[in-house]
């Protein structure tokens, strides 16, 4: 018999993942929105492109798209968007209407601010006695 899990589109992998994403609300990182790109490519292997996966998909481009003020480089910039044409052109061929998938310009007010204590440069002082087990 099916499992009921499987067919509604949640697996192992979504058990230990972040929560879906509100449509629109970025990924809070690239990492994040590959994780999020597998995560459909194997929904797509189970189920074909069905209605909810499609709708999924057109998320995921909103989403995508909004988490391009978080990425400065350009490599990271140009997989993001290599991502969401690729789920653009589903939608497509689906007969559906994709959202626009235009990277969002990077903000640097929108990039995440990073406390000091999690710089794993000490400067100057990196090899003074106190820091020796660091």
């Amino acid at each position: 018999m099916s499992d009921p899990q499987k067919l509604s589109g949640a697996d192992d992998v979504t058990s230990t993942s972040a929560p879906p994403l509100a449509p629109g609300q970025p990924f809070p990182s690239l990492a994040a929105l590959r994780a999020a790109h597998t995560e459909l490519l194997k929904r797509t292997q189970r189920e074909g492109h069905t209605e909810a996966l499609l709708e999924d998909a057109s998320n995921f481009i909103t989403s995508g798209v909004a988490t391009g003020a978080l990425l400065d480089s350009e490599e990271d910039r140009d997989a993001a968007q290599s991502l969401l044409d690729y789920w653009s052109t589903i939608i497509m061929r689906a007969g559906g209407d994709p959202p626009d998938s235009t990277l969002a310009e990077f903000d640097p007010n929108e990039a995440p601010d990073l406390p000091d204590s999690a710089c794993p440069y000490q400067g100057l002082d990196a090899f003074d006695e106190e820091d020796k087990d660091l």
